[in-house]
């Protein structure tokens, strides 16, 4: 819905709110709608005259994208947003881009990277979702789908994190990586303007 769009716009591209500003309107939508508003997770705009690509750059959109693909509710895209595509007329969304040479691939590989995460981690269904770091002066933000763990850093710059988390192994379901917690703390880098997704060992 509109009020989702904005808040997902408003942080991950405008910058014009803060980490826990975004939290905030996260959990409020969560909890305090009926929870048939909460079956989706769109990433859009509403005035069918322009394309989020149009928008935001490839990073941007692939922080979005990790966002929905993990948040409650059920991901959605509007085709050839996949794909990066920017063309768009008033009420016409235009063809789809069928010139692979004229894609972005790299983005394409992300969403079905984190289609296939969300298939193989039933956890990522459930309605829990809790809040684990909030930094607005690095704009780093992580949550915990119940047992999954999620880091998003929207900064240009790197940054160094510490998690509360049970103890145990955590492996980076998108590069291989193991980390150990120690003592109820996760600690890890993540890279600028990019997201990790760790899973905990069973």
């Amino acid at each position: 819905d509109r009020k989702f769009t904005k808040a997902m716009l408003d942080y991950f591209v405008n910058n014009t709110i803060s980490t826990a500003v975004f939290d905030s309107t996260i959990h409020s939508m969560l909890f305090n709608r009926p929870p048939q508003m909460n079956f989706a997770s769109l990433v859009s705009l509403h005035d069918y005259t322009r394309r989020i690509g149009s928008l935001a750059n490839p990073k941007q959109l692939a922080s979005m994208y990790a966002f929905i693909f993990t948040f409650c509710g059920s991901p959605l895209l509007f085709y050839g947003d996949e794909i990066g595509m920017t063309a768009c007329a008033p009420l016409n969304w235009g063809s789809f881009n069928w010139n692979v040479a004229s894609q972005d691939s790299i983005l394409l590989g992300q969403v079905r990277n984190l289609i296939q995460i969300r298939r193989e981690n039933t956890v990522i269904l459930d309605r829990y979702f809790f809040t684990l770091y909030i930094d607005d002066v690095r704009k780093v933000y992580a949550y915990d789908r119940g047992g999954l763990i999620v880091v998003l850093n929207s900064s240009p710059t790197q940054s160094f994190v510490e998690l509360p988390a049970w103890d145990g192994v955590y492996t980076d379901v998108l590069s291989g990586e193991k980390y150990i917690a120690f003592s109820q703390k996760l600690k890890l880098s993540i890279d600028p303007a990019s997201y990790r997704i760790l899973k905990r060992g069973t």
